[in-house]
């Protein structure tokens, strides 16, 4: 859809909406196109304006500063067109205006690029890269700027870059590599979009909750150029991709506490950094069950809600998918806030967790999609994730959602 301008090349680009009580529209902002600033790389001729065919990430709202900020994976048009990454988009609406956030500083030949902020107020926020080729991210409300955020990028690790520039570095590792490109478990949500991955943990730290798998070697130490004949080595060679159909090994639930929002641990190589506090890991590993969909919230900021879906699985590659998946129940943990168990966890086979997990009052709630779970091969091949809204293949869409609350005693 186009909000912005006449140019037949400037489509999918994301809109952030509000609404009052009565479902009445109080204003319409896009966040990406033209309409939006974005700094560049010193060797790129022109900025790579942003467009995202579709919205996988999320958005949060800080109700001490009132402003909003959306995190979405985006494709670029313009400079490195076919490119992809990320964006943090800033929203203020102390005015009820809706005024989008953007940051000086961001220098092309030693210039300044960015044009004339939005917002009347303070330059302190950012439109900024996180993780290249991103394949999942999650951000939380934040009462100072800049938000924490989270993302994994096609190498498999994740990342807690709050304060990352674009091209900045000094990102932190806080999880450990998996199957590289889209297939490093969807931590966060990957294509399906990320919903309340990052909660409060009062003070200044966060509980992250994710699925991962078990790690795999570095395969940036194998040559992928020249490996034996009638092999095939997950990695790149040049600027080619070549992907094993591997087993995909069973994913399992993790909590880590992130003592602030800009943590920083032991330095790597490339500019980078790795967290040394460990997860805990709230599931083992279980050959044939596969978990996915974690998500967290805390309540008065000393308990937390962690939840998550289980399936049974059987010959699951990476390319191919599982051979069969059945649906065994959305799982609901209760944590102190390190993370740890408390009690046992609760399944439900019908009551689902399809969006944000929230405290309200003194309970935690969540929407969901009252349904008949099927995640067979021949049902997901229905429904493709990838494809153009003008190509006739349908959208799959339902109109009716369920809302659920669990009290904390």
């Amino acid at each position: 859809m186009n909000f912005t301008t006449t140019d037949p090349t400037e489509y999918d680009i994301p809109v952030v909406a509000r609404y009052d009580r009565d479902c009445k529209p109080i204003w319409t902002r896009p966040v990406g196109g033209k309409s939006v600033p974005m700094a560049f790389f010193d060797n790129w001729t022109q900025p790579a304006w942003f467009r995202s065919p579709r919205l996988d990430g999320d958005l949060v709202y800080s109700p001490e500063n009132r402003t909003y900020a959306a995190i979405f994976r985006t494709s670029y048009y313009g400079e490195l067109i076919t490119h992809g990454g990320d964006i943090v988009v800033y929203i203020d609406d102390n005015e009820d205006k809706g005024q989008v956030m953007v940051h000086y500083g961001t220098k092309h030949h030693d210039q300044e690029t960015v044009t004339e902020p939005i917002s009347k107020k303070e330059n302190v926020y950012s439109l900024v890269q996180r993780c290249a080729h991103e394949y999942g991210s999650a951000i939380a409300p934040s009462s100072g700027f800049p938000f924490p955020a989270v993302c994994t990028n096609d190498d498999g690790a994740i990342f807690l870059v709050t304060d990352s520039w674009l091209g900045s570095g000094n990102d932190t590792m806080i999880g450990g590599n998996t199957p590289m490109e889209a297939f490093a478990g969807e931590a966060f949500g990957g294509v399906h979009g990320s919903y309340s991955a990052l909660a409060s943990a009062g003070g200044d730290a966060y509980l992250m909750a994710y699925v991962s798998r078990p790690t795999v070697p570095d395969w940036k130490k194998v040559d992928n150029c020249n490996s034996p004949a009638n092999t095939c080595i997950t990695g790149w060679c040049g600027l080619s991709f070549h992907q094993c159909d591997d087993e995909a090994k069973s994913r399992n639930v993790q909590v880590l506490r992130l003592d602030n929002k800009i943590v920083e641990g032991t330095h790597l190589e490339n500019n980078t950094y790795k967290y040394e506090k460990s997860p805990v890991s709230i599931t083992p590993y279980r050959e044939n069950v596969d978990c996915s969909n974690a998500r967290i919230a805390t309540i008065d900021k000393d308990v937390a809600l962690l939840t998550w879906e289980e399936e049974e699985v059987e010959g699951c590659k990476i390319l191919s998918g599982c051979k069969s998946r059945k649906y065994t129940g959305t799982l609901f943990q209760k944590l102190d806030v390190q993370g740890n168990p408390l009690e046992e966890a609760f399944r439900s086979t019908d009551v689902f967790v399809s969006g944000d997990v929230i405290q309200v009052w003194d309970q935690i709630c969540w929407p969901y999609v009252h349904m008949d779970w099927n995640t067979s091969w021949a049902e997901l091949q229905k429904y493709p994730m990838e494809h153009e809204a003008r190509s006739g293949q349908p959208f799959f869409t339902t109109r009716k959602l369920s809302f659920a609350c669990m009290s904390m005693d």
